[in-house]
């Protein structure tokens, strides 16, 4: 939800990049036109929810046309997930504590991963993930920050042989 500021955790992920690996960084909040100075977490929130997601979404659609993998942790999961409804083309779609997905209701056509913290209270329940289609959705030990660890940074990439 912070986007680069306070992102100590993206240094976690470029540090796993290979140099047979390109990878682009988009700032959730900058996308979405989100304001983070001097605003609680809350109001943060609310900005995404009211206009926030939709802004980034038509900017990631202009940004990008072709993702091979796309890896979108909480809010940027949404993001991606949207932009792929709406015509980004992505072969691999990855998202992490994107809890904000379990008020979708359409499926991207792409091969989408799902990893949630098993303690986050805000994860998808079980009905969602029945439902949704064929999307793989894993529960890892930990909350709402798993993006943040080390160990999932380093499952996912080993996963992706990056």
């Amino acid at each position: 939800m912070w986007g680069e500021q306070d992102s100590e955790w993206f240094s976690m992920w470029k540090a796993m990049i290979t140099d047979k690996t390109r990878l682009t960084f988009y700032d959730s909040s900058k996308l979405g036109r989100v304001i983070l100075k001097q605003r609680s977490p809350d109001q943060i929130h609310n900005q995404f929810v009211t206009f926030g997601i939709d802004h980034a979404v038509k900017a990631l659609l202009a940004a990008e046309h072709n993702a091979k993998i796309c890896i979108g942790c909480s809010v940027g999961g949404v993001i991606a997930w949207r932009a792929a409804l709406q015509g980004l083309r992505i072969d691999k779609l990855i998202t992490i504590s994107s809890t904000r997905l379990r008020y979708e209701v359409e499926t991207p056509l792409c091969q989408v991963e799902n990893y949630f913290g098993e303690h986050d209270p805000y994860k998808p329940n079980t009905a969602w993930l029945s439902t949704i289609g064929k999307v793989t959705s894993t529960l890892i030990p930990g909350g709402h920050d798993i993006y943040a660890q080390q160990a999932v940074i380093s499952k996912i990439f080993k996963e992706l042989n990056l």
